[in-house]
């Protein structure tokens, strides 16, 4: 593991701790670590019962729980993307991402927007999600042993996204 990687990790940690804790109380069941992520699927309980009939995934640190965990056998779907770009997110401001995301949320509404669509965290996801997914699957073809929130930072910083 990188020097690099290894800090992500340490500066997201506090809300990766978060993501565990949320997803164990709610219903939650890690399915394994692929991509530089915990992945977990809905299995019961709250999530199941009120989150999971409206969304697909959710990102929490580096911990993203799914709805159906055949997302992750297809090789980079949209939504295994759009998550990925929130661990990216996630890495990128740290702990204190939710409370940005939050303001995100009220400034949405204020314009008229809703909340979840209108939000700068979630417009960047879905706006960059389908030519992510393209691009990591072309690369993922080669090699399987990719971190995708990493093969993320590299293409942006690269300016491949804005």
């Amino acid at each position: 593991m990188s020097k690099h990687k290894s800090l992500y990790i340490l500066w997201v940690l506090p809300t990766t701790l978060l993501g565990v804790f949320i997803f164990l109380l709610g219903g939650g069941v890690p399915i394994k670590i692929k991509y530089g992520v915990l992945w977990w699927r809905v299995e019961w309980g709250l999530l199941k019962k009120f989150w999971a009939p409206k969304y697909s995934g959710m990102t929490i640190g580096h911990c993203v729980i799914l709805v159906d965990e055949k997302e992750l056998d297809i090789l980079v779907s949209k939504i295994i993307a759009h998550e990925s770009i929130h661990v990216y997110q996630d890495e990128k401001w740290g702990p204190t991402l939710k409370i940005p995301y939050l303001i995100a949320s009220v400034i949405a509404v204020i314009k008229g927007k809703h909340y979840y669509y209108g939000n700068v965290f979630e417009e960047e996801a879905y706006s960059l999600q389908g030519e992510f997914a393209n691009r990591a699957a072309m690369i993922l073809e080669a090699s399987e042993n990719v971190d995708i929130p990493d093969l993320f930072r590299r293409l942006k910083r690269e300016g491949v996204f804005r």
